[in-house]
């Protein structure tokens, strides 16, 4: 969310409109294409057609006309949870068809989502269309992670500080949140921090219980094994466990 924040204030002068959208309440598609059609019109268009493919044709009549830049973020809010990645929720299907159109009709503008997963059948577009294109999010780098910490006004040993970017991966939020803590709990001492062993609190907890939920009952079973070897194992070493777990076999 951050990083498209960033782009699209980097590049606004090249588009007449830029909107952003967050899904994170779940809207359904026609309420979302209604206030982007009303931006779009200059506040002149009150209403929508009633079918769905005459409600994108009005969008993309606008969107060919004048250079858009459309955000949505937290698209996987509109993703099912606990089942296969990428599958819409029931009732939301309909923003396929919006994503679809978006790779295989002709206009002069952009579509930029922010998504935990990639939406079913996007990835087809990569390979048969150049302008659409994925971009996979990994952890800061350790010298952006450490820049990061500095930014929020912790100081200590160098080494201490990439301690910390290495434990939590780079993960922005999680860097922000720890400095935060340290800050307002710990004075800002780093190692009393690291001494009190409480690298997994509240809001650290609620951001992985989050994230934790989104995901199938086998990668949660797949996710405890692997915590459990607590080192590389292979495929065939976790197939065998789960195997055991499924035969009734009991692990503590």
């Amino acid at each position: 969310t951050v990083l498209a924040t960033k782009v699209a204030r980097q590049v606004s002068s090249h588009f007449d409109y830029v909107i952003w959208r967050s899904l994170i309440n779940a809207p359904p598609l026609t309420s979302l294409l209604r206030g982007w059609v009303h931006i779009l019109s200059q506040q002149q268009r009150q209403r929508l057609p009633d079918h769905l493919d005459e409600q994108l044709e009005l969008l993309f009549d606008y969107l060919r006309r004048q250079r858009c830049l459309l955000i949505l973020d937290n698209v996987e809010t509109i993703m099912q949870q606990e089942g296969r990645a990428g599958h819409y929720r029931p009732g939301y299907e309909l923003y396929g068809q919006l994503f679809q159109r978006f790779g295989d009709s002709e206009h002069q503008s952009c579509l930029l989502l922010t998504s935990r997963e990639r939406p079913q059948g996007l990835a087809r577009f990569a390979n048969d269309q150049p302008l659409v294109c994925f971009h996979h999010l990994a952890g800061l780098a350790e010298a952006a992670g450490l820049a990061m910490l500095q930014d929020q006004g912790l100081s200590g040993p160098t080494h201490i500080l990439e301690g910390l970017v290495e434990h939590y991966s780079g993960h922005p939020l999680a860097l922000k949140l720890i400095a935060q803590t340290i800050q307002q709990l710990f004075a800002g001492d780093i190692a009393a921090f690291v001494r009190e062993e409480a690298r997994i609190f509240d809001d650290i907890r609620d951001l992985l219980d989050h994230q934790f939920a989104r995901v199938s009952a086998l990668e949660r079973d797949l996710l405890v094994w692997l915590a459990i070897e607590r080192e590389a194992v292979s495929p065939q070493l976790l197939r065998e466990n789960l195997v055991r777990v499924e035969a009734g076999g009991v692990f503590l």
